[in-house]
């Protein structure tokens, strides 16, 4: 079943009625966001059914929508932002190592690498660590280790 951005906006427009709200001033919020939602429904995957909240700004705990209003930020991506939004010292050490070297692929050595694996491995307990950036490559690797373990065990 396809999102129907058409049809959400009935459905808000219907509740807010219900509730007497002034809907006068969210028309013109809902209307901005008619073409963001219509691209989305046609171009997103749709993995998860989104609020219809089109939200433009955050910092810690909260993010605010187009229309300025606030709202607690209780799903944090999905555990990806539980540090909050725009954290001051996050942000800071971005621009800070962004000025100097943005990325460092695994084809050569960075002068930072070492220190960090070393730090890591310590606080685990374990003798090695390979960093990586996602779970799909979480899965790659695994499933290199066990086929060079098949190799060298069996």
């Amino acid at each position: 079943m396809s999102f129907d951005p058409e049809n959400l906006f009935m459905v808000v427009y219907k509740l807010l009625r219900q509730v007497e709200l002034d809907f006068s001033h969210r028309l013109d919020v809902f209307m901005l966001c008619r073409n963001q939602f219509k691209f989305t429904n046609h171009h997103d995957a749709h993995d998860y059914k989104p609020l219809p909240v089109a939200l433009e700004s955050g910092e810690g705990i909260f993010v605010w929508d187009v229309d300025g209003r606030l709202y607690f930020d209780f799903l944090s991506a999905y555990s990806a932002v539980n540090q909050g939004h725009c954290h001051p010292k996050i942000i800071e050490a971005l621009k800070k190592q962004d000025g100097r070297l943005t990325l460092c692929s695994r084809g050569t050595n960075s002068n930072v690498l070492g220190e960090y694996e070393k730090f890591m491995t310590n606080l685990f307990g374990y003798d090695k660590l390979l960093p990586i950036n996602s779970g799909v490559e979480g899965c790659e690797s695994a499933m290199k280790l066990a086929r060079r373990w098949a190799y060298d065990a069996k």
